[in-house]
């Protein structure tokens, strides 16, 4: 799986990826870089106070976007194919929830859950039951 190709490799490792453009398949060589690694918290509490502090900056990051908006322009997609602001909110709430399970079996010794990225009947769900 993905996580143990990648935990094989080190900041510097180059790789070769390959990948589609329409039908055309590429390969290009890339080279990985590294990350800052901040220091992780030193206790449970200490974590749940960094995530919460996080959390609370984003969630009145996303209240100032939206506060004002009104509802017909959060559900109105600016061009064929892009995602409204209610998806892009919807998209959110799903990758929260699965970050939330991915965790917990990470934290259990397993880390196979599959990433089923942009799903339009996971967002159509989640903007059925919350509209705004």
């Amino acid at each position: 799986n993905l996580t143990s190709a990648l935990a094989r490799l080190t900041p510097g490792s180059t790789v070769s990826v390959e990948f589609y453009r329409g039908a055309e398949k590429m390969t290009l060589t890339v080279s990985l870089s590294g990350r800052e690694q901040k220091p992780a918290p030193s206790t449970p509490s200490a974590l749940a106070e960094a995530l919460q502090a996080q959390y609370a900056a984003l969630d009145a990051e996303l209240d100032a976007i939206t506060l004002d908006m009104p509802e017909d322009a959060m559900e109105h997609a600016p061009a064929e194919g892009d995602w409204s602001a209610n998806e892009v909110l919807a998209h959110l709430i799903f990758t929260e929830r699965w970050l939330q399970m991915y965790i917990w079996l990470c934290a259990s010794g397993d880390d196979n859950l599959v990433w089923i990225d942009n799903n339009a009947a996971q967002r159509a769900g989640i903007l059925q039951r919350y509209p705004t």
